[in-house]
């Protein structure tokens, strides 16, 4: 007994046997799995015709994207759904008109279409969604155990070994400090830091990263950055 996995197989045994001479077709077991999608996939019913909004995205994004060449597709998209939100029911009555023009015709062709046509549609749009839902669940559970740790600090920054160092000092001062007023705080303070004290903090940021890269061992922040902490100017014992 034969199994069948491809589309091009099944046909060379069903509908031209001789070239495969010791063939019996009665005899040919279809894989399960190969049929399913067959049917599905290859329901005759249309896609469901884009809404209006959609519509006006196509006509809207490569005009768009003429004038603003290097904006990237999220600026694009809301710059997009901003102008969507200040037009009025007459302009967007175009749009509007060729959805539903649209609609009545698909309505018209799936009404006509068998109950099988029909399940095997549903069920295209149910694997597609799966398959959709699936894809974005895998990518959000990816485990932090198959990452090495010491990655996360190849690209350690001057700016955060300086946030570590006064986050807790400028909590204390400020206690009912929003968390975003508090980064913000300390990029202000970050601007405005001499050069010669900035330098401290790079020099320990690339210590930081070159210590996490040559060692086996796997540090926590906190690790590194006492291992690589650099005294300031006039400091004769270890920080506290």
């Amino acid at each position: 007994m034969k199994t069948v996995r491809t589309f091009s197989k099944l046909l060379r045994l069903l509908h031209n046997t001789s070239c495969i001479p010791s063939c019996d077709t009665s005899k040919v077991r279809v894989h399960a799995r190969f049929i399913h999608n067959t049917v599905v996939l290859s329901a005759p019913i249309q896609k469901k015709p884009a809404n209006s909004y959609a519509r006006f995205v196509k006509d809207m994004y490569q005009e768009i994207s003429q004038f603003e060449e290097k904006a990237k597709a999220p600026r694009v998209m809301s710059m997009i759904a901003n102008k969507w939100k200040t037009m009025t029911e007459e302009e967007k009555e175009k749009y509007t008109l060729a959805y539903e023009e649209d609609k009545k015709e698909w309505l018209k062709n799936y009404e006509n279409t068998t109950d099988e046509e029909k399940v095997a549609y549903k069920e295209k749009i149910k694997i597609k969604r799966e398959r959709r839902i699936k894809a974005e669940v895998k990518k959000k559970k990816k485990k932090k155990s198959d990452v090495d740790p010491r990655e996360n600090y190849q690209k350690l920054s001057s700016l955060a070994v300086f946030n570590y160092e006064r986050y807790y000092t400028i909590r204390r001062e400020f206690p009912a400090l929003k968390q975003q007023d508090l980064f913000k705080l300390m990029i202000h303070e970050w601007n405005n830091l001499p050069h010669d004290q900035k330098k401290r903090y790079q020099d320990m940021a690339a210590a930081m990263r070159a210590k996490s890269k040559a060692t086996m061992l796997l540090y926590t922040f906190m690790e590194l950055y006492d291992e690589c902490y650099i005294a300031r100017p006039g400091e004769s014992l270890y920080h506290n």
